[in-house]
């Protein structure tokens, strides 16, 4: 398999496993409510912004361990972290 696709892969689920790691903490510490009831602005808020670090380190991962140096991969990555 092309190591640029492994990048981009892998970039993938590290924003994956830690987005809902991340959640499951949060609901389980009592900070988001269970799934059968709604979240307040607030709570979307703090979610975005978690998620946006996570994002972030989805993109370096990918470009550390991609091995073209134009971004190419990490483009690539962000195009499908859109669409998800």
């Amino acid at each position: 398999m092309d190591r640029g696709l492994l990048a981009i892969v892998a970039g993938f689920l590290l924003v994956v496993a830690l987005s809902v790691g991340a959640d499951a903490v949060m609901q389980g510490l009592g900070v988001f409510p269970a799934e059968t009831r709604a979240m307040g602005s607030g709570l979307f808020l703090l979610a975005t912004a978690y998620r946006a670090g996570f994002t972030l380190a989805g993109g370096w991962l990918a470009a550390r361990l991609s091995p073209r140096d134009d971004q190419r991969d990490v483009q690539a990555l962000a195009g499908l972290g859109f669409l998800a």
